[in-house]
């Protein structure tokens, strides 16, 4: 087992496709299974310069009480998604494209759309921890008395069903938000890496690395700074834009007015009004959120789903048609796909380019033509969009 997993990193490495990079303690790059997260980036320079933007995690898997941080990760996502107040919170990647559709149906009539994509970069490793903790007791004070509940129901197997604010039965746990406090501040005080040579790091800052807390944590903490800063606006101010944010990705629409100083508001947000030092925002990909990619002309909006091989075939994502693995399996995921292209487009135009993108991509894996023909006939008849029927015409 061990050579394979060997020969595909020298695979992995030799193809550009390597997403983690190995760690020691001598900051060397020789210890074959303590694993640092890296951006997954193409261009050399640049996964040059992210390279040492590198963090050290302690997976869950491996802790000791890794089941009731679990449970406690479950039941702070849960109440991350159900933040109280105004805040930027997206739950899902797919929400983008209406929220896109949204902000500019309301905000074309103010004058021209403009739009602003930023990170909250170091967001996980600078996290103030006084702030997590002022957050998080803030939230649940606010849902006690807007909500009146006391805690949460955490199922202890199934993943597919969710938590609850009522108890469900003993099919799952009740945890209390004093409970759930006492775990946050256990993990925020005891994160740990066990490194090679068996000596043990301790997380002093920011938010713990691989934590099952950890995603709940950042949305809630970052939801309570926006909400403190959203509090202190006009609403005229608040009438000229809209903004959600995934974790640590913020999408901005705007509305350049002569009424309204959008420079200075785009100026007030970037320093940092809104988060708390040392906690501070770079630029984005100025056409692409998360999984979409879009563009505004003359107050319309065209999106589509974001393809890294949309020109030429840079990115290897899915098994080969020729790998291990069984028919079914790779006929669903070529279905999934498709069908998420199909969610993502705005209009036929859209969906006929990205939709030929997509396919050309399971081509370059080898798919039979038989089954992308199929995929796109089963595809016309769901989505009752005949332009499936003309990606059809060219596999």
């Amino acid at each position: 087992m061990r050579d394979v997993v060997n020969a595909w990193k020298v695979l992995y490495k030799a193809r550009g496709w390597s997403k983690y990079a190995p760690f020691d303690t001598k900051g060397g790059f020789n210890q074959p299974y303590i694993l640092f997260k890296a951006k997954n980036v193409t261009d050399p320079e640049k996964r040059a310069r992210l390279w040492k933007k590198a963090r050290p995690i302690a997976p869950g898997t491996k802790h000791p009480m890794r089941r009731l941080l679990g449970m406690a990760g479950r039941a702070w996502s849960f109440i991350a998604a159900r933040i109280p107040g105004e805040h930027m919170v997206l739950n899902k990647t797919s929400q983008v494209p209406a929220f896109i559709q949204q902000s500019v149906a309301e905000l074309s009539s103010k004058g021209e759309i403009q739009t602003a994509v930023r990170d909250i970069e170091g967001c996980f490793p600078n996290m103030p921890k006084n702030a997590i903790r002022l957050a998080l007791r803030d939230i649940t004070h606010r849902l006690k008395e807007q909500l009146n509940v006391e805690g949460v129901w955490v199922p202890k197997w199934k993943r597919s069903i969710d938590c609850s604010w009522q108890y469900q039965g003993k099919e799952g746990s009740w945890v209390s938000f004093e409970t759930l406090l006492d775990i946050m501040e256990f993990s925020l005080d005891h994160a740990y890496v066990k490194m090679p040579d068996g000596t043990l790091w301790k997380q002093k800052h920011g938010i713990p690395m691989g934590d099952p807390l950890s995603p709940g944590m950042t949305i809630g903490t970052c939801a309570w700074m926006e909400n403190e800063w959203l509090k202190t606006m006009t609403e005229k101010d608040k009438e000229h834009f809209r903004a959600r944010r995934y974790m640590d990705d913020i999408l901005m629409v705007l509305v350049r007015s002569p009424s309204w100083d959008t420079d200075r508001f785009m100026q007030d947000f970037e320093t940092s009004h809104c988060y708390w030092p040392p906690l501070k925002l770079e630029d984005g990909t100025e056409d692409t959120f998360l999984e979409t990619r879009f563009v505004i002309e003359n107050n319309q909006a065209t999106y589509r789903l974001k393809n890294d091989n949309e020109t030429e075939y840079r990115i290897w994502r899915y098994h080969d048609f020729d790998s291990y693995g069984g028919y079914t399996e790779k006929r669903a995921t070529l279905f999934n796909c498709l069908r998420k292209v199909a969610s993502y487009a705005s209009n036929d135009a859209q969906l006929l380019f990205s939709g030929a993108a997509k396919l050309k991509e399971f081509e370059h894996l080898h798919y039979p033509a038989g089954i992308r023909r199929f995929a796109c006939t089963i595809l016309a008849r769901d989505t009752c969009n005949s332009t499936w029927l003309k990606l059809r015409k060219h596999q």
